[in-house]
């Protein structure tokens, strides 16, 4: 079984400046030892320039990539010329073209027999019967969502059964609210299937990366810190108490603390907005500029302190301007952070 991701991809675009977003993409999943991604062409407004270039890059690196596209009426030909693509590249046919059951069930009779090897129905309990029903008059694949409404894994064990070996180990999607528990959920719901041959798109690469780590056994300590990194700042504007518990749990080097890790992170993050905590943290994270700022620099820096202070402007606008700094003064550690996403 292997776990990816769908949907937002978070903290990515500022990861290396020198890089293309598909070089970024490609490198970032390699890095994460993420082998299956889904990119939704609509939302990152790929040109087929950048579709070719990742297509290229996706099998130079024996990864699997879904693609899913927002479809109207007309939009058998944006098919076409994907499914093309996909072909001139020699891409195994794992590599699909996720369409929404709503598409499917209009305009199934009418999609071409030369796209089809391609496709797959991306479908929910709202209206899987139909869908499975019909896919087996195509012979296309049913991937299923699965929502926090679902008690069993019932209607996936439905749609596996839709998968050949030529199409690849089946989809299945799965979307966690961000909420209290969200860290037990995913590894529980991942831990149900890993006997299974699946692999599972979560909502986002980070808790595509929370899922990784989490069930991996070769997840160490040198693993938790390089993901500290990434959220240390975040957490510390909400609590300083969870920011302390984190750093003395990452010290115990022989215990396999990954669980209580991503908890404490979790826990963080869920925690309402401390503006004394929050003043503290931009104060530190202004300490990587102070010797390089300039004067009009630090004064306008000081006066969005105090107007967050009197409540005259937001955290973000704040946050937003040592974003800023930190991209002129290439600041890597902070850029490569998530204390401008979170």
């Amino acid at each position: 079984m292997r776990i990816g991701y769908y949907n937002q991809v978070i903290g990515l675009d500022r990861e290396t400046n020198q890089q293309s977003f598909c070089d970024r993409t490609i490198d970032y999943n390699l890095r994460n030892n993420i082998s299956v991604f889904e990119l939704c062409l609509q939302e990152l407004d790929f040109s087929v320039d950048k579709l070719t270039k990742i297509l290229k890059l996706t099998k130079e690196n024996n990864l699997r990539l879904i693609i899913s596209q927002s479809l109207t009426e007309d939009s058998h030909h944006q098919l076409k010329t994907i499914t093309d693509m996909l072909d001139s590249i020699n891409l195994d046919l794992t590599s699909k073209i996720v369409m929404s059951a709503e598409y499917f069930l209009e305009h199934n009779q009418t999609i071409p027999a030369s796209i089809r090897h391609r496709l797959a129905v991306k479908s929910n309990k709202d209206c899987i019967e139909e869908v499975l029903d019909l896919s087996k008059c195509y012979n296309m694949p049913v991937t299923y969502s699965l929502t926090k409404d679902d008690k069993t894994n019932e209607w996936i064990d439905r749609c596996l059964e839709t998968w050949t070996k030529t199409d690849g180990p089946p989809l299945i999607y799965s979307h966690f609210p961000c909420q209290e528990g969200i860290v037990d959920a995913i590894v529980e719901f991942v831990s149900s299937l890993q006997f299974n041959e699946v692999d599972v798109l979560l909502q986002n690469n980070l808790c595509c990366k929370m899922g990784i780590n989490s069930l991996s056994e070769k997840t160490t300590t040198v693993h938790l810190e390089q993901e500290w990194s990434l959220y240390k700042y975040s957490i510390l504007e909400k609590s300083q108490t969870i920011y302390q518990h984190i750093r003395q749990l990452l010290k115990d080097k022989k215990n396999n603390n990954v669980l209580a890790f991503y908890q404490l992170i979790e826990e963080g993050l869920l925690l309402k907005e401390n503006k004394g905590q929050a003043i503290n943290t931009l104060q530190h994270v202004w300490g990587y500029f102070k010797k390089v700022a300039s004067i009009d620099q630090k004064h306008h820096f000081l006066n969005l302190v105090d107007q967050y202070h009197r409540d005259e402007v937001n955290l973000k606008t704040v946050k937003n301007y040592l974003k800023v700094l930190a991209s002129q003064y290439q600041e890597s550690y902070l850029l490569k952070s998530l204390y401008f996403d979170l």
